[in-house]
């Protein structure tokens, strides 16, 4: 097993997205923990709110819990939108899937914020999207869920960085994403995945800064030439979905894509300035980093 030290990306203290109706706003926010343990702007939460179909399995209050292993995965979103899902039915109780936490690293591009009161969250890779949801934690059929505390801190992480009520087109840094796998049916969601796998509920969210140590089982990969005028080979071993992103020192993405089942990619950076660069391979090993210079 091969560890790499990464260097911490820095992230933008603020960020801006529109409303549906157009209007902007923007997405960091003061809001003190105490304003939102009250309500802060707020509607009053509505104490009756929630779903219905398989709420019990979205919020872990079902009879089959006890099944979920809460050590997270690291996936990608290429990964888990093509798994094999059973055939959906309205009764059925806990799945396979759904016994099994998934951390991701992406995009949040839309919110929507549900009739259940959940807050609906499109999570993208740049090519693939999934669904992510948080329920309302000051619901009452949420507050007996045995996770309540980190769906709340979930909850109260969207409230302050991107706010009550619809956003498209979010311009968000990277987050880190961690939830429990869900099942659903098809039925017009924004953002969700062909074989209709969420993640719900979102348990842990945050911006995706990296100054830990990220090991990645087995490493193949190698970029070469390095230094380089700006044309990278990346190859990465035996071919599996991996998603690469590059960013600069300034922790600014500038180029993302997933590879698909390739054991090799080429990429053009030439028109980026000068410097020291750093590639970030995510699959379902896990996490790498290699520099890279253009000079």
């Amino acid at each position: 097993m091969k560890q790499l030290y990464l260097i911490l990306f820095l992230i933008p203290l603020s960020a801006s997205a529109q409303y549906i109706d157009g209007s902007s706003k923007d997405i960091l926010q003061n809001i003190s923990q105490e304003q939102y343990e009250a309500g802060g702007n707020d509607p009053e939460p509505e104490t009756n709110c929630g779903g219905v179909e398989r709420w019990s399995v979205k919020v872990f209050t079902d009879n089959k819990e006890y099944m979920i292993n809460w050590t997270p995965k690291n996936a990608t979103i290429a990964h888990l939108t093509t798994l094999p899902v059973p055939i959906w039915s309205y009764n059925m109780s806990r799945q396979a899937l759904e016994d099994s936490t998934w951390t991701v690293t992406c995009h949040i591009t839309i919110k929507k914020s549900e009739n259940d009161s959940d807050a609906h969250l499109v999570l993208s890779d740049g090519t693939h999207t999934m669904i992510g949801e948080v329920p309302d934690p000051f619901c009452n059929s949420v507050s007996s869920s045995p996770k309540i505390n980190q769906i709340k801190a979930a909850h109260s992480w969207i409230w302050q960085y991107i706010g009550p009520g619809n956003y498209f087109n979010l311009s968000l840094p990277l987050v880190t994403v961690t939830g429990v796998g869900f099942l659903d049916t098809a039925h017009g969601q924004t953002g969700a995945a062909p074989n209709q796998l969420e993640l719900h509920s979102i348990i842990d969210i945050h911006f995706a800064t990296t100054t830990e140590v990220e090991e990645y089982e087995n490493a193949q990969v190698s970029v070469s030439p390095n230094p380089s005028g700006g044309h990278f080979h990346f190859s990465f071993g035996e071919p599996e979905d991996t998603y690469l992103q590059i960013f600069n020192v300034l922790g600014q993405q500038v180029f993302g894509s997933g590879t698909g089942r390739l054991s090799s990619m080429e990429v053009d950076l030439s028109e980026q300035p000068k410097g020291i660069y750093y590639a970030r391979f995510i699959s379902h090993k896990g996490k790498l980093t290699r520099k890279l210079i253009i000079q």
